[in-house]
């Protein structure tokens, strides 16, 4: 049975995981307040119909009312809200992002939607641009800046300047990796504890993507199509090879390296060796592949132009497109990358609403009338999936 979820909100309510489910009615006062119902056995223990007021509106608009298993809600915890721009992460049950109104770094419980911690980037750019994270800390890039701030009180922070930055920082095996796209372009390594540059590589014409680093290799794809692996530990290069395509976001490494872009008005996805930067197949669609492809499972999902999204499994062969008969609507529409959270496959349709596909059959599991603005607006949070709005962090639990 297929579902729809239609939702309008500017209060706040939240559900996280399976473990817990967060209301917010108002107050009097017309103020925000968090309540606590426990979960079991993945079913409310206590449950009243959803508010149907103008600040915080949920239903379900198909399928059996008492049968959820997809519980949605909004928090909007900073009033008028942060400007999220992207990528939200998740870190042993923290949701980290970019507060630019603010210029800060902000973490929050998951399980409480309490913020447990914020750091304050003083940077002459002010725009704190992107973030990656480990168990131990936090990397950002503002301007030519790179920042890193703990995840605790104790641990070690640094920020160095004149770095590239135009494409987001890397973490791998104790480097932070970040490239610029200018001039011959650049790719510097970081060392994640001291800030000191450990290697930095000229001449690579950067594309504006990340890498993609194994503990051994970085691969790196740059904005002619021209696939590179170079030694993680020091920056000398092991292969090129050229792949003739235009890039649609970095490679994805499993037991063999994935392109993806456009060539000849059409998408393409090669399959190389890491070992020497052979390709070993390729696989052609009708429309360009724009942006990163996700892989999860042994599947890889990629949105061509035209808002289909095609899943293919390592030996690049098609296993079920979904989105064929969706209408286009091109106002305002651009291809997100797909988020695999469980079983589901989420992506961002063509008729501005957020789909979740089942990753098995490739049928519809919901609709939801809802149209990320964020530039990377998905995450995952264990078995639940993370959007970004401007005005608000919405959890959706499976």
């Amino acid at each position: 049975m297929k579902r729809r979820l239609v939702l309008a909100t500017a209060g706040a309510t939240l559900v996280s995981g399976c473990s817990s489910y967060l209301r917010a009615p108002s107050n009097s006062d017309g103020e925000t307040e968090l309540e606590g119902v426990a979960l079991e056995s993945d079913e409310l223990t206590d449950w009243t119909q959803p508010r149907r007021d103008a600040q915080n509106r949920a239903y379900v608009e198909e399928g059996d009312s008492t049968d959820r298993p997809q519980v949605r809600r909004e928090i909007d915890h900073h009033g008028d809200g942060p400007d999220f721009l992207g990528p939200i992460l998740t870190v042993d049950g923290v949701a980290i992002f970019l507060d630019n109104e603010a210029g800060d770094i902000v973490g929050f419980d998951l399980k409480t939607f309490e913020e447990v911690w914020t750091h304050a980037i003083d940077s002459p750019q002010h725009v704190l641009k992107y973030i990656t994270a480990t168990d131990e800390a936090v990397f950002v890039t503002a301007g030519n800046e790179l920042y890193r701030r703990p995840l605790d009180d104790d641990g070690t922070q640094w920020e160095t300047d004149g770095l590239p930055a135009s494409t987001p920082p890397v973490y791998a095996d104790g480097l932070v990796l970040t490239g610029q796209e200018s001039g011959t372009g650049q790719m510097v390594a970081t060392n994640a504890a001291t800030g000191e540059t450990e290697w930095d590589v000229h001449d690579v014409d950067v594309s504006p993507v990340q890498p993609a680093c194994t503990d051994e290799l970085c691969v790196h794809v740059d904005l002619h199509g021209q696939c590179s692996g170079f030694e993680l530990e020091t920056g000398d290069e092991r292969w090129s090879t050229d792949t003739n395509m235009s890039p649609s976001g970095p490679p994805v490494i499993g037991d063999s390296i994935l392109v993806s872009g456009a060539a000849d008005e059409q998408g393409v996805i090669e399959r190389l060796d890491p070992a020497d930067g052979d390709t070993i197949d390729s696989h052609r669609f009708d429309e360009p592949i724009e942006h990163a492809l996700a892989y999860a499972e042994n599947r890889i999902y990629a949105v061509d132009a035209s808002g289909v999204l095609h899943c293919l499994d390592t030996e690049l062969d098609t296993q079920w497109t979904y989105g064929s008969d969706i209408d286009f609507n091109a106002d305002g529409w651009a291809e997100r990358s797909p988020i695999v959270v469980g079983e589901t496959v989420w992506y961002a349709g063509p008729d501005l609403d957020l789909h979740g596909i089942d990753i098995t059959t490739g049928e519809q599991r919901w609709t939801i009338d809802f149209y990320p603005t964020s530039p990377a607006p998905f995450a995952s949070a264990g078995s639940a999936l993370l959007l970004a709005r401007g005005e608000g962090l919405q959890i959706l639990a499976p």
